[in-house]
């Protein structure tokens, strides 16, 4: 059976301060965030838009070269602890409204 991932809608597209179910990961403000996110622009994400799928190469493909980690997965990077507190209580709103992210 494959892995399942939930994989949450980023964009950079943004203005103003996270809502509820939304985290930011900005190079000024979490630099060792940003930089071990393996993001390219400042991205806020919100867990009201999330799917699960198989961790397959259906959905997924290796990381362009310079992405970090280098190497055959598709992964870019990785939460740093610092944003955990922000990850988290996005989670706990949308468990408060009853929902799991689309």
């Amino acid at each position: 059976m494959p892995y399942r991932v939930r994989v949450v809608y980023g964009t950079s597209q943004f203005r103003g301060q996270p809502r509820g179910a939304e985290f930011d990961i900005h190079p000024v403000e979490h630099p060792t965030a940003y930089h071990l996110a393996g993001l390219t622009k400042p991205t806020r994400f919100s867990l009201e838009k999330m799917v699960v799928v198989n961790y397959d190469d259906m959905y997924f493909a290796p990381a362009p070269n310079g992405a970090l980690p280098a190497g055959p997965t598709p992964r870019l990077g990785t939460l740093h602890a610092s944003r955990m507190n922000a990850l988290l209580a996005a989670n706990a709103f949308v468990q408060k409204k009853g929902g799991r992210g689309r």
